[in-house]
C-alpha cells in the first residue's frame, strides 16, 4: 500500500491571491487523490459473474437470446432459400454456430466466472510484483509533495498545472477500474442477447464484438497493474530523493503525471484495438454460381471472375459451362454468334 510519509506543504506558503489559493488546493488534492487512489486499487474493480444478481439479469437476457437465436436462423434459412447465400453458408450456420451459439448462451457465466477468476489471480501476481519498487516510489512521491512554487521554473502557474496534470493522470486510473466495474456486468448481460446473432453470418461479425469487449474490460485489471509496475519502477528510477529544483523537478513532477496517464489509458487501448483485430474481415466468397441440373456444382468466384478454387476438371467444366449458359441469352438477343 502506498502511503504519504508527510503531509503535503503548501505550494504557496503566503497566498496573497485567489490564484494562490487555487494552486495550494489543486496540490492538495493531487497528493490526497494519487495517494487514495493508488492505495485504494483493491477496493473497486471486483465483479463475479457467479453472483446470485448477475444469474438472474443474464437469465432475463437469455430468454431474449434464445428469440433472437430462433429470429436469425429462420432469416439464414430464408435467405438461402431465395438464393441470396449459399448452401455452405446455411450449413456452416445451422450445423456449427447454432449450437456453438447455444453452448455458449447457455454456459456463458460458468466460463466467465473462470476467466473472472484467473484474471483476478493475474492481478495479484501482478501487484505483488510491482511492489518490488513500491517502498521507494513511496519515499520519493513524499519527496515531490513538499515541492512549494518557487522551486519550480514559472513559479505558481507552472505549479498549478503540472499538479492539476497530476490529478489527471491519478483519475485516469480510478476511472478505468471503474468503467471496467460498470461495463462488465452489462457488457455480460448483453452478450446473452449477441449469443443468438451469432447465427447469422450478416450479424456475426457485431455479435463477436460483445463478448471480445468483455473479456477486453476483464483483463484491463490485470494490465492496469501490469503498467502500474512500470510506473513504480520508472518513479524509482527517474525522480531524485533529493530536493531537486528548477528544470529537473518539473520533469519530475511531469513524469509522475504523464505515467499515470498512461497507465489509466493503457488497458483501454487494448479494449478499443482487441476486438476490431481479432474480427477483421478477412478474405472469403463474394459470389456463387449455381449451374447443373441433376446435380448441382457450387464455384465460388471473385469479383473479377476468377474462381477461389479450381478443385477438379469438372469445377472448371461447371464454371465455364455456367458463363456460356449466362451469355447465350444475351447473344440471342443481340444477333451476336458464340
Amino acid at each position: 500500500m502506498l502511503v504519504w510519509l508527510a503531509g503535503p506543504v503548501n505550494l504557496v506558503q503566503a497566498p496573497a491571491s485567489a490564484v494562490d489559493d487555487l494552486a495550494n488546493t489543486v496540490k492538495a488534492a493531487a497528493v490526497d487523490l494519487t495517494a487514495k487512489v493508488l492505495t485504494g486499487l483493491h477496493e473497486v474493480g471486483h465483479f463475479d459473474p457467479a453472483s446470485a444478481w448477475f444469474r438472474d439479469q443474464y437469465a432475463a437476457a437469455a430468454g431474449i437470446g434464445l428469440v433472437v437465436m430462433a429470429v436469425s436462423a429462420i432469416l439464414t434459412i430464408a435467405r438461402s432459400a431465395s438464393g441470396q447465400a449459399g448452401r455452405w453458408d446455411l450449413r456452416e450456420a445451422l450445423l456449427t454456430y447454432l449450437p456453438l451459439g447455444a453452448f455458449l448462451l447457455v454456459f456463458s457465466p460458468a466460463i466467465g466466472a473462470l476467466l473472472a477468476q484467473a484474471a483476478d489471480g493475474l492481478a495479484t501476481g501482478l501487484d505483488r510484483w510491482a511492489g518490488g519498487h513500491l517502498a521507494d516510489a513511496n519515499r520519493k512521491l513524499a519527496a515531490l509533495g513538499a515541492v512549494t512554487a518557487d522551486q519550480l521554473p514559472g513559479g505558481v502557474f507552472v505549479g498549478l498545472l503540472a499538479f492539476l496534470l497530476m490529478v489527471i493522470g491519478a483519475f485516469c486510473v480510478f476511472a478505468g477500474l471503474l468503467v471496467q466495474q460498470v461495463g462488465l456486468p452489462i457488457t455480460g448481460v448483453v452478450a446473452a442477447v449477441a449469443w443468438g446473432m451469432f447465427v447469422n453470418p450478416r450479424t456475426r461479425r457485431v455479435a463477436l464484438r460483445v463478448p471480445l469487449t468483455w473479456i477486453g474490460l476483464l483483463l484491463a485489471k490485470p494490465v492496469l497493474y501490469l503498467v502500474l509496475g512500470v510506473v513504480f519502477a520508472l518513479i524509482d528510477n527517474s525522480v531524485r530523493g533529493d530536493r531537486v529544483v528548477g528544470i529537473p523537478l518539473l520533469a519530475e513532477l511531469v513524469l509522475v503525471s504523464v505515467a499515470l496517464i498512461a497507465a489509466g489509458i493503457a488497458p483501454f487501448l487494448l479494449l478499443r484495438y482487441g476486438p476490431s483485430l481479432l474480427t477483421h474481415d478477412r478474405p472469403h466468397r463474394t459470389n456463387e454460381i449455381v449451374v447443373g441440373t441433376e446435380v448441382e456444382h457450387v464455384v465460388r468466384v471473385e469479383p473479377g471472375g476468377t474462381p477461389l478454387a479450381t478443385g477438379t476438371r469438372a469445377i472448371e467444366r461447371a464454371y465455364e459451362q455456367a458463363r456460356q449458359d449466362h451469355r447465350a441469352p444475351v447473344a440471342a438477343a443481340t444477333g451476336e454468334e458464340e
